[in-house]
């Protein structure tokens, strides 16, 4: 089989990036996936997990905002349901811990996420207690992603663009060959 892309790995990000890539006109494109889409060997299993714009690299958090501001809106819109469920998050931590990476990085890239003295926060969040905090985060972007939900919306919308999906193949080898990448799986 000849692909001019092939993405392996059928979880949130694989089958994301392969509706992205049929969406935009890369070509025919190939999804290869060791289980099956959905299965519970992986990170995207489950009911649930978050979306978030605190991060402790600016530029993951201005990818993280893009994401958040127009790529799951977009994937709502084609797949008809809400997948992303927005709730505020409170990051907090040690004063000298990875808060301040995180801190300073929201910062540099203009995120919508506020420091607050911990009383304040836990006026919002009273459920939390803060202690041994100087500040608290509160990402205001992030939400709870219903996980399963997102893995069936991206397969019916990988196979309705014309993505041929392999599941129950494991990938051998990736090897360079001159023009062109040969890929090898227990398949062949």
């Amino acid at each position: 089989m000849k692909h001019d892309v092939l993405v392996v790995g059928g979880g949130v990000n694989g089958l994301a990036a392969a509706w992205s890539l049929a969406r935009l006109g890369a070509g025919r494109v190939a999804l290869v996936e060791r289980f099956r889409i959905g299965h519970d060997r992986g990170s995207s299993h489950g009911k649930s997990r978050i979306a978030r714009s605190a991060y402790g690299e600016a530029a993951y958090v201005r990818l993280a905002a893009r994401a958040l501001n127009e790529e799951w809106p977009r994937l709502e819109r084609d797949a008809g349901r809400t997948l992303l469920h927005r709730t505020p998050a409170f990051f907090f931590g040690p004063p000298r811990g990875s808060l301040a990476a995180y801190a300073s990085a929201v910062l540099a890239a203009g995120a919508d996420v506020v420091s607050l003295p911990p009383p304040e926060a836990r006026k919002l969040a009273p459920q939390f207690r803060f202690e041994g905090c100087d500040d608290v985060l509160v990402d205001r972007t992030a939400g709870l992603v219903a996980a399963a939900d997102t893995i069936e919306s991206l397969e019916t919308l990988v196979r309705a663009a014309g993505v041929e999906v392999v599941d129950e193949t494991r990938v051998l080898g990736i090897e360079p060959k001159p023009g062109h990448v040969e890929v090898t799986t227990d398949r062949g």
